[in-house]
């Protein structure tokens, strides 16, 4: 079992704050990628899905959608970042060197 955290940051939403976010973390698997890290979140983020976890009922923001972004990572300096797509999962790489 590995602990990695994870940020969700809110994308421009009718109604809802453009850049709100959550920062948890989430167990998993040694051996879980990051396409099934994913959905796990994806799942803990959406309200319905019976799975919601604490932190997103405590945050009371919308359910995770479309544009929106998930960071994960052991740390900072080993993070991955995310955007939701209407179909899986759009890696984000750094233009930085």
């Amino acid at each position: 079992m590995k602990t990695l955290f994870f940020e969700y940051t809110l994308a421009a939403f009718p109604f809802y704050d453009e850049g709100r976010k959550l920062f948890s973390q989430v167990t998993v698997e040694d051996d879980m990628d990051d396409d099934c890290i994913l959905e796990t979140i994806f799942s803990w983020c959406n309200n319905g899905s019976g799975r919601e976890c604490q932190a997103f009922l405590d945050a009371k923001i919308r359910s995770l959608s479309v544009g929106d972004i998930v960071t994960i990572g052991n740390c900072f300096s080993d993070a991955r970042k995310y955007r939701c797509e209407s179909q899986g999962w759009t890696r984000i790489l750094s233009t930085s060197n």
